[in-house]
């Protein structure tokens, strides 16, 4: 579950100086909203119109009871997300439901937060395992909130049944669990990835120290003046840790915000990359910056698992289809107070 504290714009608050708003009480609004990043890009992939199994955990608690009556309230029949008989995967351990826990400013942009995510740690990959078979996806997303293991083993499983695999990162620490097992992601078990731009430079930085011996090909010098032409310098300042880490995904949709959107990949030996600029939104507009991300995953996983060819050629135009709509989502999403807005 999301729950979102944000300040009124009447507090006398400076975001800048943390002073103003600590050691006290501030008069502001307090939303509650079903979320998740899979639960989440769940969500989006189901509104975009793709049949969706959620593979997830919630605690014996008041939020499951919550989490579970709001998403049967969004349409989808709630038995056909789970993996175990009682619709989730009861920990029995006295976990308690994820909660994500936002503080924004008045503007709805994120000051802090706090993450109680300890119930995805019961996940195990038998249950995983269980879902593979029971109801052979054509596509597998998986978010960093899964242990390193139940990662590893769902990506080498679905590979294995020639089932692409996607990876979210969800955050900076979360996004480099991948790199525990080297075996799994040499062998290009996870076929494409979603970071932002921290998340791509620290899983690139964490490569190179762990694989030491894969080289980078690619240097930005060596691109043409045609292929740079019209990128932004954040996609610029990317390109490198992005083509670095083409070496273990074949396919990088590095999440730039309000920059847009940049793909990269290699094949037949040159390096590949698309910008997609971004999808405009007035700041005045926007009501909660939640959810914008996973939203555009959401729709972007929904459009390729319509066309998964797309996903071994990055040049098709089949991509620009996808990113649009997946931008589209974001921006509705952003409009939006929900953390899906598709």
């Amino acid at each position: 579950m999301d729950i979102t504290s944000t300040f009124t714009t009447e507090t006398a608050v400076d975001i800048k100086s943390p002073s103003s708003f600590l050691h006290t009480s501030c008069p502001g609004t307090v939303r509650q909203n079903l979320g998740g990043v899979g639960r989440n890009v769940a969500e989006a992939a189901y509104r975009s119109g793709t049949d969706t199994l959620l593979v997830s955990a919630v605690g014996s608690d008041l939020a499951s009871k919550i989490l579970i009556d709001g998403i049967k309230k969004t349409g989808m029949v709630w038995p056909h997300w789970s993996i175990s008989p009682l619709s989730f995967i009861d920990t029995g351990n006295g976990e308690t439901t994820a909660i994500y826990n936002a503080l924004h400013s008045p503007d709805g942009q994120l000051i802090s937060a706090v993450a109680d995510m300890n119930v995805f740690k019961m996940i195990t990959s038998s249950q995983v395992m269980a879902a593979l078979e029971s109801h052979s996806p054509s596509l597998v997303c998986c978010d960093g909130n899964l242990e390193p293991s139940v990662l590893c083993d769902t990506a080498r499983v679905a590979s294995n049944l020639n089932i692409p695999v996607h990876f979210e990162p969800t955050s900076v620490p979360k996004s480099l669990k991948i790199f525990e097992d080297t075996a799994t992601l040499m062998a290009g078990c996870f076929k494409s990835i979603s970071p932002n731009q921290h998340e791509l430079i620290a899983m690139s930085n964490t490569a190179k120290e762990v694989l030491p011996e894969v080289e980078e090909k690619y240097k930005i010098s060596e691109l043409t003046k045609h292929q740079l032409d019209g990128l932004p310098e954040i996609a610029i300042e990317c390109l490198p840790y992005a083509f670095h880490l083409s070496n273990f995904f074949r396919v990088i949709v590095t999440k730039l915000g309000e920059h847009g959107c940049l793909i990269t990949g290699q094949a037949n030996g040159k390096p590949i990359l698309r910008y997609f600029k971004p999808h405009t939104i007035r700041p005045d507009q926007i009501k909660s910056v939640t959810g914008a991300g996973d939203s555009f995953v959401g729709v972007m996983l929904s459009h390729l698992n319509r066309n998964l060819y797309c996903l071994e050629d990055l040049e098709h135009s089949c991509w620009q289809d996808v990113i649009h709509h997946a931008q589209s989502a974001a921006i509705r999403t952003l409009q939006s107070h929900d953390a899906v807005g598709v």
